[in-house]
């Protein structure tokens, strides 16, 4: 093999770095790290009774720019176990330099869900949301806690 052929391996790479870059720049994906870095969400408080859940969802924008919020979708646990699902969608507005609390309903899987009630009364639980935030149509995956 002579030595010009090494290079092509290089060309291929560089060339890949290139497209993968104008990707994510015309995809906005870079623009939407920078948009929503300074955004804060976290638990305010989770209201309960037999069969319906709440979670109030605190959004910090200290940002100079509004964010509109379209979709808030995941997962709502108890001490590691899925107790059930936040699917919310609709647009939220949160104003520039302002913090919102958004209420969220959680569908719960019953069957899990009681059990993990019963954690909650007795003040000992992790209360944790693995989801999507949706900003400005830029996917924010999010995973915050709250102990009870």
């Amino acid at each position: 093999m002579a030595k010009g052929s090494n290079i092509l391996p290089l060309i291929v790479l560089a060339g890949g770095a290139y497209f993968g870059w104008e990707y994510l720049k015309k995809h906005n994906v870079l623009q939407a790290t920078a948009e929503t870095r300074n955004l804060r969400v976290r638990i305010e408080g989770i209201h309960s009774d037999e069969s319906n859940v709440s979670m109030d969802i605190n959004i910090e924008n200290p940002n100079s720019n509004n964010f509109d919020i379209r979709s808030f979708v995941g997962s709502m646990y108890v001490d590691g176990k899925q107790v059930g699902e936040v699917n919310m969608f609709g647009e939220y507005n949160v104003k520039a330099n302002s913090q919102e609390v958004l209420p969220l309903t959680v569908r719960p899987n019953i069957s899990v869900y009681r059990a993990a009630l019963a954690s909650i009364v007795k003040g000992k639980s992790r209360i944790t949301f693995s989801g999507t935030i949706n900003v400005n149509n830029h996917a924010v995956p999010l995973s915050i806690s709250y102990s009870v």
